[in-house]
């Protein structure tokens, strides 16, 4: 009598197991192209994710007509009729807004023969040049206008335009701007929660004390040892408006 097949062990079954799955995918072609393109996509959407992770890019929002959204775009909805809001009263009457040299100074070290018996304190007569020296101080002056009518403190007061002026100086392209944070109060020695100057930028320096005092109309800047093409403006937020630009050149 003869002796019975002997069972086949646990390594041998995994072993022809796996060799069979082998040989369906290596003589099956669709079974290739299956595997093959899920493992495409898959790298593709891992490698989508890394490059997202790395350059902090936020997943595409759709534009209109695309799909997705939460109303399909054919559907009809409301259309109101909405007003546009209107600009506030006080300021309709303003039509401009111009910026110009209020004085401006020799540095007294650089330039002590200008400090004289006539003019002792140094200052460019008349302010405005095409060509100042170098470590100059220039202030310039901000004035909204409702027509021929410069307004000034109390008037911009009343209509709630103080603390509007931003000023940009720009040296050979170099841009550097003084505004006012009204969000941000101080005080100072021109009275109680008063904004905070914010400066960005340092193609030149910018003073505090007398931009303070004229709540933000009055910019006072230094030009330090910068020789160069400078251009000045103003804008005012408030009132949409820009000024024209002053340019003059250091040497």
């Amino acid at each position: 009598m003869s002796s019975p097949n002997p069972m086949p062990k646990l390594g041998e079954i995994r072993t022809n197991v796996a060799g069979d799955i082998v040989s369906g995918i290596v003589n099956n072609p669709q079974i290739q192209s299956a595997i093959f393109g899920s493992l495409a996509s898959l790298i593709s959407k891992s490698l989508e994710s890394l490059v997202n992770r790395l350059f902090n890019k936020r997943p595409p929002v759709g534009g209109a007509g695309e799909g997705g959204g939460f109303l399909d775009p054919s559907v009809e909805v409301p259309d109101d009729k909405i007003p546009v809001p209107p600009v506030p009263s006080k300021l309709k009457d303003y039509t401009s807004v111009r910026i110009k040299v209020f004085k401006a100074q020799y540095n007294r070290e650089l330039f002590p023969q200008m400090y004289t018996e006539d003019n002792k304190d140094g200052l460019y007569r008349p302010a405005l040049q095409d060509v100042y020296n170098r470590r100059s101080k220039i202030w310039f002056d901000c004035t909204p206008f409702k027509g021929d009518h410069p307004v000034q403190t109390d008037e911009g007061r009343a209509d709630g335009i103080l603390w509007d002026a931003v000023f940009h100086v720009s040296y050979n392209g170099a841009e550097t701007i003084c505004k006012a944070d009204k969000n941000r109060l101080q005080d100072t020695n021109n009275g109680s929660g008063r904004p905070i100057q914010v400066i960005i930028g340092d193609s030149v320096g910018h003073g505090f004390s007398a931009w303070d005092f004229a709540h933000s109309f009055l910019d006072q800047i230094n030009v330090g040892e910068n020789e160069g093409n400078y251009e000045a403006w103003v804008e005012l937020p408030l009132l949409g408006m820009r000024s024209d630009v002053i340019k003059f050149k250091v040497s």
